[in-house]
């Protein structure tokens, strides 16, 4: 497998973003020496069952399949925080310059991309205000 380095001349990138392990196991950080860490976004790690497909499964069941899927969630996060800390270190170490927004420099950031929210979302405005007012 080709490096992910090996498809840029490293004169042409200076700088990216990301989140950690994205980064680190892309090896981006070898060629990108700035790094901005602004939580944009996050891929979220779903667990989906088909509801026609829960209805043939005994009461009993689905409750296991429910706990375990908690169980995992649970797991899954605290994995993703390992990971996160393991490839911040690595790339730490590396000499990355690292550019974390503060929290008024992130709201900034969301000002500025609220009118595209009216505009795009149109009928899914709901779903949009959930999602910005998750904690």
């Amino acid at each position: 497998m080709e490096r992910y380095t090996a498809h840029f001349r490293l004169e042409y990138i200076d700088g990216a973003e990301n989140n950690w392990p994205s980064f680190e196991s892309s090896s981006h950080y070898e060629a990108a020496k700035y790094f901005t860490v602004n939580g944009h976004t996050r891929v979220p790690e779903l667990f989906l069952i088909n509801k026609n497909v829960v209805a043939k499964i005994d009461v009993k069941d689905q409750a296991v399949i429910r706990e375990a899927a908690v169980r995992a969630a649970v797991n899954e996060r605290r994995h993703w925080k390992e990971r996160e800390e393991k490839s911040k270190e690595k790339i730490v170490a590396n000499g990355n310059i690292i550019d974390e927004l503060s929290p008024e420099a992130r709201q900034s950031f969301q000002n500025a991309v609220k009118p595209l929210y009216t505009k795009y979302a149109g009928d899914h405005m709901e779903v949009v205000e959930s999602i910005l007012n998750t904690k």
